[in-house]
């Protein structure tokens, strides 16, 4: 069990300092309206703990509309997807895990993101 406290803040807020953020163009694609939120060991939206995210397996999948690699990321009963899959993915790599180097700026998103 993960718990949510100082230790946990100071550790992800240290990990997230240490990850350069990269912009990235747009080519086409509208702005992605996510927020992570977390709440005493819970996501507001999804209401995932934090210990199943850092469990779950990661999936990457190939389409024929996009090179790129598209994200599904099982929680719950759910595969959540780019966009909020990949902030998801982010946060679980780069502040609960430490991957300081994990970008997502590679992710596809599915066809049904893109409109």
């Amino acid at each position: 069990m993960i718990r949510f406290d100082d230790s946990l803040r100071s550790a992800i807020a240290a990990n997230l300092d240490a990850h350069e953020r990269r912009a990235q163009p747009l080519d086409g694609r509208r702005h992605a309206a996510v927020a992570v939120v977390l709440v005493d060991g819970v996501f507001a939206v999804y209401r995932i703990g934090l210990q199943a995210l850092v469990d779950t397996v990661p999936r990457f999948v190939s389409i024929p509309e996009s090179n790129r690699p598209v994200l599904q990321l099982p929680l719950g009963d759910e595969l959540i997807h780019a966009p909020t899959g990949a902030v998801l993915f982010q946060l679980r790599q780069v502040g609960l895990l430490g991957r300081i180097s994990e970008r997502v700026d590679e992710i596809g998103e599915p066809v049904f993101a893109w409109s």
